[in-house]
Parts: structure tokens; sequence; C-alpha cells
């Protein structure tokens, strides 16, 4: 079967706009990312009970799952206009030299009310230190997937992710 669905270039803008004192400091930026053929624009309420996996990432697609070679783009923003969520950024298990066996590096992020966590690449655009590991350019590596817990009371996450 051939698609018929057409490739498609997303268009990230990015405007801040700020003037103290009469001085304006604002300023945009514009990001084009072509051969977009897929996206997935979802809100998901996230409780305070346990971590809730928002996106995960492999080398096959699944439910909530996404061909990690495929995403270009990806964006969780906080919907919630006080409470805050605690995002986590899993990444593959690696030795570590603490002796203490396998080690899980992972990232945390405090996902404030109305604010946004974007990224390009989860293939090769993240690292997380590990005890002494350092983490280098050329060392970055797939991200296994992304949780989200609530810290006081439930808030919407909206989950947009752009792939070719």
């Amino acid at each position: 079967m051939t698609t018929t669905i057409s490739n498609a270039t997303l268009t990230v803008t990015i405007t801040e706009a700020v003037t103290i004192n009469g001085v304006d400091y604002g300023d945009e930026t514009t990001l084009a990312i072509g051969s977009i053929d897929e996206v997935s624009n979802r809100i998901v309420n996230v409780d305070t009970s346990a971590h809730r996996t928002l996106l995960a990432f492999s080398a096959s697609i699944g439910t909530g799952q996404y061909i990690v070679a495929d995403v270009k783009y990806l964006r969780i923003t906080n919907l919630d206009d006080t409470n805050y969520a605690e995002l986590i950024i899993k990444m593959p298990q690696i030795g570590d030299e603490s002796g203490l066996g396998t080690a899980e590096p992972s990232a945390i992020v405090k996902l404030e009310a109305g604010k946004s966590f974007m990224l390009g690449l989860p293939n090769s655009g993240f690292g997380a230190l590990s005890f002494s590991s350092l983490i280098t350019a050329s060392s970055l590596a797939a991200m296994e997937y992304i949780s989200a817990k609530a810290n006081t009371a439930a808030v919407d996450l909206q989950v947009f992710v752009a792939c070719a």
C-alpha cells in the first residue's frame, strides 16, 4: 500500500516579549523541521500517586511508543495554573564505577505551572550523569521513556510529538 500522506514542515516559533524602562528585550526564534509525517497531540491528566509514562521510545511503534530515530521534536506543557509536575527522563542502564552494580541514569525536570519542556532528538540529544560517569556529546544515548507525576494536586499535561 502506498501512503497518501505528504510530508510537511513543522514550524516552531518561540516569542519572548518584555519591555523594561522603555527598552525592548524581547526576541523571537523560529525553527523549521522538515519531513514530518506523523504528529501526536494529546492532553494527559497526571495525578500524585505514581509516575505515569507519557512517552516511550523504542525501535518499534506501540501504544504511546515511538520509534526513537523518527522523533524530531517533542514538547510537554504543564497546563495547570498553580501546581507543578515532575518529569522523569529514563536513559538506558549503564554500569557505574561505584561498585554498586548497574545504575539507571535519569534526569528529573520540575515542570512548573504554565511552562514547557522541549526536546529535539530523544535518540541522541540528551545525557544524564551516573555517579562519576562523564557524559560527552559522543556518548549521548537514546531515551527509554518520559514519565510524569504531579506534586501537590493532579495536573493536565499537553504532550506534542512530531516524527519523520
